[in-house]
């Protein structure tokens, strides 16, 4: 089984240096976040979002309050096992900390085989149980057809809307490492970045995520950061980020490399839509029909929208698209170059008021009234489920499946397998 993380909430600063340092020297165990004192119950909710603990640890002695707190976890990560750890052995205060859901009872000193018999106790409870936390639904995928169609910016600014519009915490994870255009466009200071924390990715915590992101407005954005000693992402970091983020964030956005293997796929799995950004070119859109062709093998197709990038009005092909691509076209952006290069140039995003990002903003406001719609009937539905297959009675139609003819041109380098992203879910 993989190391344990532990949470440790004490207010007696020597009985918490003292278990600390019997902590650290066992290597199945991690302090993933210690709070030396008892935090409100809201505080306490974030704390285990963030640090995801398969153990939380109480001081005993203010079994009263932890008790109350014990209630928390309860309710907010269920499976999540506590122990209570004290300065001195008391029977009654073992008893009143059992009482309130703790299973074991540790007291000074900490002996390291007292710690790993204890832990020996706990594993089997949280492989048959494993924390369950809530996280979020919405992942949503920006795919290019080919380089160079506009998929990075299209991430970017319906990402902004979404997160200017709706408030909500909302995530831009960059993980096109071939050929990377965050940084660049947004001009952001030279710091670390997704590649420079994988050797990181399994003790991810808040203070670590921090220097991963930058926020522009109210959007956080996550690069790549300037390290080149990585050419790619391994599968199982990009596990560890999106597990972390999905816990802290309501929206998540990903802006994925332009080629479509294994890892892609297995990412693309755990989307809730994908955008598949081509251009009007003739090799752009029959690249996005090999596309369309691939995600329909991979069962991708019905979570897919096509988005038509560089649109010029009036142009004889926009009445031929759905045709050459084989599938309804979800969204067209106008081609708005030279408005485009003057932000890139000067490090910023697209003015709002210009067409193109109007364009952005409508395609984030559809999510934002089908919400507004749904809780009119009473119900809370989430911000981008306007923009899932099916979601809206009247919306746009999902993308239609392949020809058969078409499917038989489908590459067959990538082979039909189980997806190896299981371990991205968060089954802790």
């Amino acid at each position: 089984m993989e190391m344990l993380r532990a949470l440790v909430i004490m207010e007696d600063s020597r009985l918490l240096e003292e278990f600390s340092a019997a902590v650290s020297r066992n290597h199945t165990l991690h302090l993933v976040r210690k709070l030396d004192r008892f935090p409100a119950a809201n505080e306490l909710e974030r704390a285990l979002r963030s640090a995801a603990p398969h153990v939380v640890f109480f001081e005993a002695a203010g079994v009263a309050r932890a008790g109350k707190l014990a209630e928390a976890v309860e309710r907010v990560a269920p499976g999540t096992q506590m122990v209570a750890v004290s300065g001195e052995q008391s029977v009654d205060e073992m008893i009143a900390c059992m009482r309130h859901g703790m299973r074991e009872y540790l007291t000074s000193p900490f002996s390291p085989r007292d710690l790993e018999q204890m832990l020996g106790r706990l594993r089997p409870l949280i492989v048959r149980n494993p924390p369950a936390l809530d996280a979020s639904h919405h992942v949503i995928a920006f795919l290019s057809s080919k380089p160079g169609c506009g998929a990075t910016t299209a991430a970017l600014h319906t990402s902004l809307e979404v997160a200017r519009q709706s408030g909500r915490r909302t995530l831009l994870l960059d993980l096109d490492c071939r050929s990377s255009a965050l940084d660049f466009m947004l001009k952001l200071p030279s710091r670390y970045g997704l590649r420079d924390a994988v050797d990181y990715a399994e003790v991810l915590d808040d203070s670590i995520w921090e220097r991963l992101v930058s926020p522009i407005g109210k959007l956080d954005v996550a690069g790549l950061g300037s390290s080149v000693a990585r050419l790619s992402l391994p599968l199982e970091a990009i596990g560890r980020y999106l597990e972390f983020a999905r816990r802290k964030y309501e929206v998540i956005f990903l802006d994925m490399p332009a080629g479509l293997d294994e890892h892609a796929i297995a990412i693309l799995d755990q989307c809730t839509s994908i955008f598949l950004v081509s251009t009007p070119e003739l090799c752009a859109l029959h690249m996005a029909s090999r596309r369309l062709e691939l995600l329909d093998h991979f069962d991708l197709l019905g979570r897919t929208r096509v988005i038509v990038n560089r649109v010029q009005a009036r142009a004889a092909i926009n009445n031929h698209l759905d045709e050459l691509l084989g599938a309804k076209v979800f969204a067209t952006i106008s081609n708005s170059y030279a408005v485009l290069q003057k932000a890139i140039q000067e490090g910023r995003t697209l003015d709002r008021r210009s067409a193109m990002g109007r364009q952005f903003a409508d395609l984030a406001a559809k999510c934002l009234g089908k919400e507004k719609e749904t809780r009119e009937r009473g119900r809370f539905a989430s911000l981008v489920r306007a923009l899932l297959p099916g979601a809206r009675e009247n919306g746009p139609k999902q993308v239609e499946s392949t020809s058969p003819r078409q499917r038989q041109l489908m590459p067959p380098s990538i082979p039909h397998q189980e997806t190896p992203m299981a371990l991205i879910r968060y089954n802790r």
